[in-house]
């Protein structure tokens, strides 16, 4: 049996990816639709073959204005004024075995 040619491996490829896209895409809105109930209400479940994992921040970030505070950042201690702290969202991965 000979091997296909390169051209008729695109052509396969591109059969399939468009085949495909449809799927993927509903696929992927139905992922973030999990993901979005999860963080919305911290419920989490698993079946047989799937599980939800939540990886929380265990810090806040923090973020500075970093023009704001060149040369300042010495001589001034209301400088901290200018800071920001936030909590990131927490992280859901859908894992099927």
């Amino acid at each position: 049996m000979t091997e296909p040619t390169l051209e008729q491996l695109l052509k396969t490829f591109r059969d399939m990816k468009v085949e495909l896209a449809l799927p993927l895409e509903q696929l992927s809105n139905l992922e973030n639709k999990i993901k979005n109930h999860v963080r919305d209400t911290g419920e989490t479940a698993e079946i047989e073959g799937a599980r939800i994992t939540v990886t929380a921040p265990k810090n806040p970030r923090v973020k500075w204005d970093t023009k704001a505070l060149e040369g300042i950042a010495v001589m001034n201690p209301k400088i901290l004024a200018l800071k920001t702290e936030y909590w990131p969202a927490a992280s859901v991965r859908i894992i099927v075995d």
